[in-house]
């Protein structure tokens, strides 16, 4: 048996989900979007879905199941879509050679000679 972590999706949010089309590629969500509600042990994403159920805890439409190896699966309507997290913004991910995005480009618009109105 695995464990999965519930993170279910922030009320506001939920009528986007229950519109958003089924299927189509990695679906990258929002950390903060979703809170978490425990944990549970269960074969599968399915095995998952239906102990909750049975606990009157079920997934609704736009939860989500985190496997121990962080694997993300997104509750559809009609079953389980495999998810991303989306890189946090200005985040480790965003820094290139630990450098701010951008920071490159701001150095060296500064490190340009300036041209005075009187042409010197």
């Amino acid at each position: 048996m695995a464990t999965f972590l519930i993170k279910r999706l922030r009320p506001f949010l939920q009528e986007k989900y229950k519109w958003s089309p089924i299927g189509g590629s990695l679906n990258p969500l929002k950390i903060n979007d979703f809170l978490d509600d425990g944990e549970i042990l269960a074969d599968s994403v399915y095995h998952a879905w239906s102990l909750l159920r049975e606990q009157a805890r079920e997934l609704r439409v736009g939860d989500l199941l985190v496997s121990e190896n962080e694997s993300v699966y997104l509750c559809t309507y009609s079953g389980f879509e495999e998810a991303v997290w989306l890189p946090p913004a200005g985040g480790e991910e965003a820094r290139q050679g630990g450098k701010e995005p951008g920071q490159d480009a701001a150095e060296a618009q500064m490190a340009e000679p300036r041209m005075t109105e009187s042409g010197d």
